[in-house]
């Protein structure tokens, strides 16, 4: 059975409907119609139509797309209306600006370079030996999902990257770690960015003093960031850290074959705590969330990214999905996105089964 849809409204939320108008209207070159007092939409002369509305918790959460003819002239305009446009990207088919509105919603402004971009039922596919047209069909609508994934993922990205300044960090924690000598020695948080690189990217290394031997996932992930790390660190501070001492972490590390990563213990300090590469600083209703029973303390997995503003560094990103309750048939997924292997074990037809990372096979 066939669903007849006559059209497509695109709609997004925001806190206050006449702040948002107002700014819309700006955008746009026109004031918007409000057939009712909380909502302003705007048509488009082939019959498209941008719809804000006004629901305060979902502000912020929508995005959508605004096909233009030249979108050099439209960056123009943002400029002049001091919207950010450093997000730009440019392919053989199209040329795309994404910003955000006040209320923190994705607004991709696209122009195809190709009149026939994007048009599905004009791009050409693969055709790999003896696939039957069965096949075909249900790879090519894979690919459609396989696309939107993609969009999806870049605007997640681009939400990311767009996040107001978090919170500073209010301690100059001392950390352990190998000096410029190659002896152990006292390194402080501050001391961990070098000159040009001002983004901080700390990962809690599961392998306290009371674990004989340290976490196989976070093992596993570590053995990829390794090889991830020298290109990496050429645009980035990188460090493991974790409770054990700093010669523990070495010992292993020489064990693992790691030869590019950089570690620093956190024995003595409180950065875990603060943030959340433990379980010490969870409060009471998120212990009860997580099934920590009383009594019971567990170092965690946690990325935390880091961002410095001139003489202050503040919080930039957490890996908070660790702490939210996984999907049925899940694990957390929580670092999902910088884990080759669970993304590698996806594009088979087993999938990630019931495999777990081992220290040794």
């Amino acid at each position: 059975m066939t669903m007849s849809i006559d059209n497509v409204l695109a709609s997004v939320a925001v806190k206050d409907v006449k702040a948002a108008s107002a700014w819309y209207a700006q955008l746009l070159g026109r004031p918007g119609e409000m057939p009712i007092p909380e909502l302003a939409e705007w048509w488009f002369p082939r019959g498209g139509c941008l719809q804000v509305y006004q629901l305060p918790e979902r502000a912020g959460h929508g995005s959508f797309t605004l096909t233009v003819s030249d979108i050099e002239a439209e960056t123009r305009k943002l400029v002049a209306m001091d919207v950010d446009t450093i997000q730009r990207s440019s392919s053989s088919q199209v040329k795309t600006v994404m910003v955000t509105d006040p209320d923190g919603n994705h607004i991709a402004f696209a122009e195809a370079i190709d009149p026939t971009a994007g048009a599905l039922t004009r791009m050409e596919h693969l055709q790999f030996p003896g696939e039957s047209a069965a096949y075909r069909s249900a790879r090519n609508a894979l690919l459609d999902e396989e696309m939107a994934l993609r969009r999806q993922i870049e605007r997640v990205n681009a939400q990311r990257r767009a996040l107001p300044s978090g919170g500073p960090v209010r301690e100059d924690y001392v950390f352990e770690g190998l000096g410029t000598d190659g002896h152990p020695a006292p390194l402080k948080f501050s001391e961990l960015f070098v000159p040009g690189r001002d983004s901080l990217a700390l990962y809690s290394f599961m392998y306290g003093p009371e674990r004989e031997r340290p976490c196989p996932g976070c093992t596993h992930m570590l053995d990829s960031l390794d090889g991830v790390a020298r290109h990496a660190s050429q645009g980035i501070n990188l460090f493991i850290v974790a409770k054990s001492p700093l010669a523990r972490l070495l010992a292993f590390a020489r064990e693992r074959g790691w030869a590019h990563l950089t570690f620093l213990s956190t024995a003595g300090n409180a950065y875990d705590r603060d943030y959340f590469g433990d379980s010490l600083g969870l409060s009471l209703p998120m212990r009860r969330q997580q099934r920590f029973k009383d009594g019971e303390e567990w170092d965690m997995p946690m990325l935390n990214v880091f961002r410095r503003e001139g003489d202050v560094v503040r919080h930039f990103w957490g890996s908070e999905m660790l702490y939210v309750p996984a999907e049925p048939g899940q694990d957390y997924r929580h670092n999902d996105l910088i884990d080759p292997l669970w993304n590698l074990l996806d594009t088979t037809p087993e999938g990630r089964g019931k495999f777990e990372p081992k220290l040794a096979y």
